[in-house]
């Protein structure tokens, strides 16, 4: 498998479907429940709920094509930036893997809908090195913050690493700073103010916003989403050790730029433990610097342990997604 999507073809990617057919026709087999729409804040809510009401083959078909533009954009990403040591789909290999580790249907979800957001806003930090004038990427990438803020208010947190971010890759002035934050405020600004005029303003702010953020209980985790917190901490582990390979034998701007998806790695390995993160959003929002990094590590790595891992991971993603091995091990 390491050697099919180890390719720089374009049409290589459509292998990406027969993948994303087995993990969804999984769950529309057995019959698997639509996510909750109960917890869902004003915005995520506002989306989802229709879509949750359309056919259920629809939105199978509908979370592919979804998934599918992901793909193909972290893959530009990566490629465009030169994350990557050479052109390749593994990125987009490693991204359906461990966006399969989240304990739900795999279907959309506010979550998935998110890291929309918070790729454009990898790829204008990225873009802003070095630039004397970076006005749009810097109010691109707040904005896209601010926007997946919305469909879940923990992952505001990132404008720290957007911030960061782009102090290690340019001068960024007084006045960029403060044009960071006014732009990932913005969509909350844009969004109050219709609330405010409808009557919701206070509602949203008070027990939607605020809410989620608190401590981990640990013990009301279910024993199915403790082992999936167990695998990505270990596979997360794996990747953090291997830190320094990554910057080998490369120049100074791309080594700035990993080390700045490796500084939005380590901040989200974080919000689970000191914010009230779901296990589904947690997995979903990790998928997306795991999969750059594992994608790297592969081609640096022995072919064929590259390809022993990918296969186990595979094979614990499906034992985790097929009920009758859950129920076997008492996890269902």
């Amino acid at each position: 498998m390491i050697k099919l999507f180890n390719s720089n073809k374009i049409l290589v990617s459509v292998l990406y479907i027969p993948i994303l057919l087995l993990l969804t026709g999984i769950d529309f087999y057995q019959g698997s429940i639509i996510p909750s729409t109960n917890d869902l804040n004003l915005v995520a809510g506002f989306v989802l709920k229709p879509f949750y009401a359309i056919p259920i083959l629809y939105q199978y078909i509908i979370t592919i094509a979804v998934i599918f533009i992901q793909l193909m954009l972290i893959t530009y990403i990566s490629t465009k930036h030169q994350l990557q040591k050479y052109t390749n789909l593994l990125v987009g290999l490693f991204y359906i893997i461990f966006l399969a580790f989240m304990p739900q249907t795999f279907l959309l979800n506010e979550g998935i809908l998110a890291n929309f957001f918070i790729i454009g806003s990898i790829d204008q930090v990225l873009e802003s090195y070095k630039k004397h004038k970076a006005f749009r990427n810097i109010v691109n990438a707040g904005f896209f913050i601010g926007l997946a803020s919305l469909f879940s208010p923990i992952l505001f947190l990132l404008i720290i690493w957007a911030f960061i971010g782009m102090i290690r890759l340019r001068s960024f002035k007084s006045t960029e700073r403060l044009l960071l934050i006014l732009a990932s405020l913005m969509p909350y600004y844009l969004l109050g103010s219709w609330l405010f005029f409808n009557g919701n303003f206070t509602e949203f702010f008070n027990k939607q916003l605020f809410s989620p953020f608190g401590p981990l209980k640990i013990l009301k985790l279910e024993q199915n989403e403790l082992i999936i917190i167990l695998m990505l901490i270990a596979a997360s582990i794996v990747l953090i050790i291997n830190f320094r390979n990554y910057m080998s034998k490369r120049n100074m701007v791309v080594q700035r730029k990993i080390s700045n998806v490796f500084f939005l790695f380590m901040l989200s390995l974080g919000l689970k433990f000191f914010l009230g993160l779901s296990v589904t959003n947690y997995a979903i929002l990790l998928a997306i610097p795991m999969s750059i990094f594992s994608a790297i590590l592969c081609q640096m790595g022995n072919h064929k342990w590259a390809e022993l891992v990918t296969i186990l991971l595979i094979v614990n993603v499906l034992c985790l997604r097929i009920d009758f091995i859950l129920k076997i091990f008492g996890l269902n």
